[in-house]
């Protein structure tokens, strides 16, 4: 009966814990009462051990009505979190889209992570950009060996077909020595 009333209260969302502990109560007081009035032997101060196991019933149905609203709750966090960045992340790409300046994330093992419209107008590269696989060698070698030698918070000035550019290295500090190159324009700038 404990486990019947533990996932009763967790899979009923804790509304009818503390209804299944009570109906088990009265299901053992009833079954304890007819034993001893069929003579059973046994005596009327039994009771106190089956009242002690009605006191577990309702105790394991408060604990899981807590637990299942401890779990409701932060279930309904973790949503109200997943969605705050969810409007986060569509905010970041607006940004990201928009912004005069290109922008390209990059591993430290020169993998690009993320490569914005402007960034590739900007190196005047046709190379399709897979986050994750393509490399920075791959869109733009002259950018890939300056990459190496920029060190976060310097800047650099790159020419390309398309624009005279003034590269600057911000690092992530991350684990795989990610770091952000933003391109800006010169020609924009003067």
């Amino acid at each position: 009966l404990v486990i019947s009333i533990a996932s009763g209260g967790l899979v009923g969302s804790g509304r009818l814990t503390l209804l299944y502990a009570a109906i088990a109560s009265i299901a053992l007081l009833l079954q304890h009462g007819f034993s001893i009035l069929g003579g059973g032997g046994k005596g009327i101060d039994s009771f106190f051990q089956v009242g002690l196991l009605c006191a577990g019933y309702f105790a394991i149905g408060w604990l899981a009505n807590a637990l299942t609203h401890r779990a409701l709750h932060s279930e309904r966090l973790a949503q109200r979190q997943a969605d705050e960045l969810a409007l986060l992340n569509r905010i970041n790409a607006l940004a990201i889209e928009n912004s005069p300046d290109g922008l390209l994330a990059v591993r430290g093992d020169g993998v690009v992570r993320h490569a914005s419209p402007r960034a590739l107008a900007l190196l005047d590269t046709t190379t399709p950009v897979k986050p994750g696989i393509t490399r920075l060698e791959a869109c733009s070698p002259e950018l890939a060996r300056l990459s190496q030698q920029l060190r976060p918070g310097t800047a650099s000035i790159l020419s390309t077909p398309a624009a005279q550019l003034r590269v600057r290295c911000i690092s992530l500090s991350t684990q795989d020595d990610s770091r952000i190159l933003v391109l800006e324009d010169q020609s924009q700038a003067e």
